[in-house]
């Protein structure tokens, strides 16, 4: 697949190692963050994989990739954001657990919990599928985040795929 060649051959294999410890398990997660956009099609820098999941599943995804525990999940909240963040590390790359982001609205209230399910999509990459947080979610979820540049290279790559 022509997209995922900006991605790193450590990621991509460090992405089917999540996806064979994962497959099969009742583990809720999607690849989020700049790895989805890459995985989607953009041109963005990919350093680390961010994988989304529920608070539940943030605990259970750490149980089951236990060996590369970096930092043990916890919930965590800062002026904009709050989740059950962990952190693992896979063969040197740094992979972050999200658990329930939820991010401040402009009232100061947060934002309810997200259903997941209903904004992932299914990527082809070699011979596996990854679940992935499709396009128009990361744009809306970049907004409440303030990530000007992330909203400009997605309303970018709408307006000249004519989505969203």
């Amino acid at each position: 697949m022509s997209e995922t060649m900006s991605l790193p051959q450590p990621l991509l294999a460090v992405l089917g190692l999540i996806d064979d410890q994962l497959r099969g398990t009742p583990i809720t997660w999607a690849v989020t963050g700049s790895c989805a956009l890459v995985l989607q099609g953009l041109s963005v820098a990919v350093h680390d994989i961010d994988v989304r999941t529920t608070a539940k599943d943030a605990y259970a995804l750490e149980a089951r990739l236990h060996l590369y525990q970096k930092r043990p999940v916890s919930f965590a909240s800062t002026a904009t954001v709050q989740s059950h963040f962990g952190a693992l590390e896979i063969n040197g790359i740094h992979v972050e657990i999200i658990g329930d982001m939820q991010h401040r609205l402009s009232d100061g209230t947060w934002e309810a919990v997200v259903d997941m399910n209903r904004f992932k999509v299914w990527v082809a990459l070699d011979d596996i599928e990854l679940p992935v947080m499709s396009l128009p979610f990361l744009y809306e979820a970049y907004q409440l985040l303030g990530r000007a540049d992330k909203v400009a290279v997605l309303k970018n790559w709408f307006e000249s795929h004519e989505q969203r």
